[in-house]
């Protein structure tokens, strides 16, 4: 939920001039460790005009880049959204993109990457969607700079030269969920998706569970639906049958995102549930199909291109400071109010 990030900001972060951070972020010769230490804090508040290659870095010319995933996801809009962002970036700089599915399917499929990837010569790698831990151990032992898109929930398991970059989660959803049980007197409320699935998913959860907390409201797991990946929370009518078999359903649905929420709001309405006057349904990510849906569902919006203008910007910084600390960097999200939910206003929390 944060506001555009300005020079003034980065400036104010970090005890400097302003005059001092604009010639950085323009190209100007500055001192290299302060050059270093304001395209951190720009990375890290996401400030959207960054130029991380400059005459100086001629070495940083023509790099071939790898994005890869362990699924098919380029058929759908919000993942397609995110790689335009990439490929927009990799034109700015002159980069070479290869984009390749990685199906894990055979006993060989690591060893199989490992020559892949060697055989490329890539500079760096941006990876999406692919949260197994075999799969990004073997990744990192190639011993490339990585960015990965969201990340498996267990961070801490892992070592090696990569960074991750996602979008703000916790405070956003905590945010809604006060809205919910402030203006529109929710008082229970249940998770619906694998919150071990990513940390994405998990961040959500955790958001949730917060403004419960902060709200003296007990989370009651009964509520909720958290199957793992074997689930397959698409299917209504699998969705359906374990609505009707729960005790009691809760007065707001919290979705790990709206692929899920339009699935769980076509299962309620097959059980003769009105939305949003018995329950409410909020989703995550802005999709297409989340404007369209009936009614349309309450969700939190991303600027997904610029995700991936971020994933590369952040694997270019990783790329000439191989040596740094693991980060994780947060785009921003906003609240989008539609007819899933009660009518709640914004501006008064």
């Amino acid at each position: 939920m944060s506001k555009t990030i300005t020079i003034n900001d980065i400036a104010n972060e970090l005890g400097l001039s302003r005059n001092t951070v604009s010639k950085v972020l323009n190209g100007k010769k500055v001192p290299e460790q302060t050059k270093k230490i304001v395209m951190d804090k720009a990375i890290e508040l996401g400030y959207k005009n960054l130029n991380l290659v400059s005459s100086n870095d001629s070495y940083l010319r023509n790099q071939k880049i790898l994005l890869l995933t362990s699924k098919a996801l380029f058929n759908l809009n919000f993942f397609l959204s995110i790689v335009r962002g990439i490929e927009n970036t990799v034109k700015k700089y002159d980069f070479e993109l290869i984009q390749y599915t990685f199906n894990f399917s055979t006993l060989t499929s690591y060893k199989d990457l490992s020559t892949y990837i060697k055989a490329l010569h890539v500079n760096g790698i941006i990876c999406i969607e692919s949260f197994e831990n075999e799969f990004i151990k073997e990744l990192l032992s190639q011993e490339v700079p990585v960015v990965f898109i969201d990340f498996t929930s267990s961070i801490t398991d892992f070592k090696g030269n990569f960074d991750i970059v996602m979008m703000e989660n916790i405070d956003v959803v905590k945010q809604l969920c006060n809205l919910l049980i402030k203006q529109s007197n929710c008082k229970t409320f249940g998770f619906v998706g694998d919150y071990t699935h990513c940390k994405g998913f998990y961040e959500r959860f955790i958001g949730m569970k917060e403004a419960l907390f902060a709200n003296n409201i007990e989370y009651q797991p009964s509520y909720s639906i958290t199957f793992d990946d074997s689930f397959t929370y698409g299917d209504s009518k699998q969705m359906q049958k374990v609505l009707s078999e729960m005790l009691e359903l809760p007065d707001c649905f919290i979705c790990a995102n709206d692929f899920i929420a339009l699935s769980l709001m076509s299962a309620l309405k097959a059980l003769g549930k009105k939305i949003p006057e018995d329950i409410q349904v909020v989703g995550f990510d802005n999709i297409h199909e989340s404007r369209i849906s009936e009614p349309p569902l309450t969700t939190i919006n991303t600027d997904k291109e610029y995700l991936g203008k971020q994933a590369l910007n952040t694997l270019i910084n990783r790329i000439k400071h191989p040596k740094d600390k693991n980060r994780i960097v947060y785009t921003e999200t906003n609240i989008i109010l539609r007819q899933s939910t009660k009518p709640i206003k914004l501006k008064s929390y």
